[in-house]
């Protein structure tokens, strides 16, 4: 469709239109977290991107200095998905890029007390180790930490993981 082909009208971003991978339909309000890399620095970018109402965000194209980029999704009932490019290894930035996000794994629990009772806004992280061995390029499930609180009954649940990941 022309979303998936139509190249970022900005030459300086990339546009990521981003679907379900289920139904090939735009996936909305999708957050992606941006990271950059030089030589010299790390950035991680203050704002957090999200994607239109029509599954469209366009990524600024980082200084032409840029040795890394990655692009992490985060969206309840999809699985997180990461892009990333290393225009130091030769690997060049698209203008366009179509991501197929994937139907998650749930994975949840309860916090409880010493004393039995529920706790209520406890903070759960679930995080994983990369294995630079099986990362494919440009796009993999990594992801860093997934931070959810506990409700009023102790109970939390993610729903952001790829079934790979577990």
């Amino acid at each position: 469709t022309a979303m998936e082909t139509a190249a970022s009208p900005q030459t300086n971003a990339l546009r990521v239109a981003i679907l379900a991978a289920d139904s090939g339909k735009p996936v909305p309000n999708v957050r992606i977290s941006y990271h950059t890399w030089t030589a010299t620095r790390y950035t991680h970018q203050n704002q957090m991107l999200t994607a239109r109402r029509d599954g469209i965000c366009d990524v600024p194209l980082p200084p032409s200095d840029t040795t890394w980029i990655t692009l992490t999704t985060s969206i309840d009932d999809f699985a997180s998905a990461r892009l990333e490019w290393h225009p130091s290894r030769g690997e060049v930035i698209p203008t366009s890029y179509t991501l197929r996000l994937q139907r998650p794994v749930v994975i949840g629990g309860r916090v409880f007390a010493r004393d039995g009772q529920p706790v209520a806004n406890a903070e759960v992280l679930f995080g994983h180790r990369e294995d630079p061995s099986a990362k494919k390029h440009p796009e993999s499930h990594e992801f860093g930490t997934i931070k959810v609180a506990s409700g009023s009954d102790g109970r939390w649940e993610i729903r952001r993981i790829a079934p790979q990941m577990i």
